[in-house]
């Protein structure tokens, strides 16, 4: 891998964990404030996420089996949010008991 190439695939990864970022911070904070607009706007850097994980895929000289991690990871990564919101609703239900 050249060093321009190490350094374009290196900055796709960065821009896909920041829009993973924004995904998870937004996505949270919509909630808390039941605000439609900004959980729109946590699936728009959602959007972005599966955008860098395709480039990353399809530009980047990466071994196909790390190609197909990051596209794997960004279409789990749709389900953390939800699932961890979802676990800290029931969690800190109150007059229920948790260990």
């Amino acid at each position: 891998m050249t060093p321009a190439a190490l350094l374009y695939s290196a900055g796709l990864m960065g821009c896909l964990a920041l829009a993973g970022g924004g995904y998870g911070g937004l996505y949270t904070w919509s909630r808390m404030r039941l605000n439609a607009g900004l959980r729109y706007t946590a699936f728009v850097c959602y959007g972005l996420v599966l955008l860098f994980a395709v480039l990353i895929a399809a530009s980047t000289p990466l071994a196909p089996v790390w190609k197909t991690l990051v596209v794997a990871s960004a279409l789990i990564y749709a389900l953390v949010p939800p699932l961890t919101w979802r676990f800290l609703v029931k969690m800190h239900e109150p007059g229920e008991q948790h260990p």
